[in-house]
């Protein structure tokens, strides 16, 4: 059906557009005679028809226009229809024939009657020796080091002496476990902690800055 629209729709386009320039060129042939008339009713009359040749070139040409619209989006949606592909069908497997297997008979060779002489036997009486139980180490456990965690906000350093003259040994972030040694000192501003940082540096940190674990 598309194929036949296809064929047909510029075809009656060409068609109208033909009949446009033979309306055209009558027109424009009344056109010139008008001047050749002698009388005014003639000449209405040839107005007349030129007007109505201009009309219908008109409209023959709007129509064949139309024609090719058409045509114009039959091809554009005849570009995009999706193409159906055929899904192959499934093959029929082919049927497997069991074989039946013959199950390997092996003869077993006959047993001949073993006579066993039994010697007799000496039962002897041995004393039992009960052993003792050792007893069982018990393990301490080792006590975990008390630590604190910097909570300054910002962090703290770790200095080499307990005064803020000290040494700046490290810097520690805020949130860092430090591991409590026993020095404890009142300095002239903070109280300072003994402390050991993750990286194994030891130093005073300002008690006020730190949060000690239980």
């Amino acid at each position: 059906m598309t194929a036949v629209f296809n064929f047909a729709l510029p075809a009656l386009a060409i068609i109208c557009v033909l009949l446009a320039l033979v309306f055209l060129a009558q027109a424009l042939g009344l056109r010139q005679r008008i001047a050749r008339q002698v009388y005014g009713v003639g000449q209405i009359e040839m107005r007349r028809n030129m007007q109505i040749g201009l009309l219908r070139a008109i409209a023959a040409f709007v129509v064949g226009a139309l024609l090719l619209g058409v045509w114009g989006l039959l091809l554009t949606f005849a570009s995009v229809e999706p193409t159906v592909m055929a899904t192959p069908l499934p093959t029929p497997t082919d049927g497997v024939v069991p074989t039946e297997t013959a199950a390997a008979v092996t003869p077993t060779p006959p047993t001949l009657p073993i006579s066993a002489t039994v010697e007799p036997t000496s039962t002897s009486t041995s004393p039992v020796v009960t052993e003792t139980p050792r007893p069982t180490p018990t393990m301490t456990p080792t006590p975990l080091p008390s630590t604190a965690t910097v909570s300054s906000g910002v962090g703290v350093y770790l200095r080499a002496e307990p005064n803020t003259d000290g040494e700046q040994i490290e810097w520690l972030l805020d949130g860092t476990v430090l591991i409590l040694l026993p020095g404890r000192v009142q300095g002239e501003d903070f109280e300072w902690q003994q402390v050991r940082s993750p990286s194994g540096n030891e130093g005073w940190v300002a008690a006020p800055f730190i949060s000690y674990n239980e």
